[in-house]
């Protein structure tokens, strides 16, 4: 098998049409197959996913929000085209950084043992592309598959099966670049609805600790900013894909979906989710349900998010939890 594995790419997708084609366009320059897991777009994504040779597009029939189930469709799908392949795991707000094409590293991963995870550093865009961060690469993006099973959890899973003591392999040359904080305002949206689906799916979830995971981007201290590295983009922009300019939006499908939460469950079962100081579709049509109170723990938790591993804010934070919040 070493020397013939091919590398596929597993990517779910849910209204990208943003970015899909430069995900695609740079993908097909280093996968073998790509596996699209179309999760019910309404938009073009389904039209631009086809139009590539080394796309197999899968339509994801259930309407309910399941990562683990959607990583197992991916890792079936995948499966297709052999056993004991690369897989590289990546959403469409991402690509591999261009330095894979000159990369000694890069080479060797289809020579890997089975079962050894890949594990990438994620590159985060500011918006602008001024200034970039680096994420612990603590999560593989990629694993040589030994034809195991897939397990996870509902939300926040692992991209690829993780073994127990399992090989490790790092790409030091190669990044993960992530394009999702450069439109902040459809970041917002995300995050706004994955808040309100925590509310609903684990109703036992402390408030404050929901603020805190979907808050995370407002405090990267200075000293972890930096400089792009030119290189990351330079084999792509050789190529003619346009690495910098972006598809705007208008409207996010994610604000009708959380417009139905509050008209289906009301607006008080959200009154501690940090949705209401903008004005949004539902801020017309429901009354914000927040007391005093709660503003001011809301107004708290995002004042204190730069020093939310301090010592102090752990100690308050455990008593928000204390009382409920």
């Amino acid at each position: 098998m070493p020397g013939k594995r091919k590398i596929v790419c597993l990517t779910p997708i849910r209204n990208e049409e943003w970015i899909l084609e430069r995900f695609l366009r740079c993908a097909t320059i280093w996968a073998d197959v790509i596996i699209i897991l179309d999760q019910n777009s309404t938009d073009s994504s389904a039209e631009i996913a086809q139009k590539f040779e080394k796309v197999k597009y899968v339509r994801d029939v259930n309407s309910s929000f399941s990562e683990i189930d959607r990583q197992q469709i991916l890792l079936t799908s995948a499966r297709e085209f052999g056993k004991g392949n690369v897989l590289i795991a990546l959403d469409a707000d991402e690509v591999l950084s261009s330095e894979f094409a000159s990369s000694e590293e890069w080479e060797r991963i289809r020579d890997l043992r089975a079962g050894t995870s890949i594990l990438i550093e994620r590159i985060n865009f500011t918006k602008g592309f001024v200034h970039c961060w680096a994420d612990p690469p603590l999560e593989p993006f990629g694993f040589v598959d030994d034809g195991g099973e897939h397990s996870g959890t509902i939300i926040h899973t692992a991209r690829v099966p993780r073994r127990i003591a399992a090989p490790q392999f790092w790409l030091r040359e190669v990044k993960v670049i992530h394009f999702q904080y450069v439109d902040w305002e459809r970041m917002k949206s995300k995050h706004r609805w994955y808040q309100c689906w925590e509310t609903l799916q684990f109703p036992e979830k402390r408030a404050h600790v929901i603020y805190r995971l979907y808050h995370h981007m407002y405090s990267v201290p200075s000293s972890l900013l930096r400089k792009p590295d030119s290189g990351w983009f330079e084999k792509y922009e050789r190529r003619g894909i346009d690495m910098r300019t972006f598809r705007q939006e208008a409207f996010f499908w994610w604000d009708a979906e959380v417009e139905e939460m509050i008209r289906v469950n009301g607006e008080r079962v959200f009154r501690r989710i940090d949705i209401w100081d903008e004005k949004h579709t539902w801020s017309e049509a429901y009354v914000d349900p927040r007391s005093i109170a709660d503003k001011v723990v809301l107004n708290y938790l995002r004042l204190s998010q730069a020093f939310s591993r301090s010592i102090p804010i752990r100690l308050i934070d455990k008593l928000l939890f204390i009382i409920g919040w």
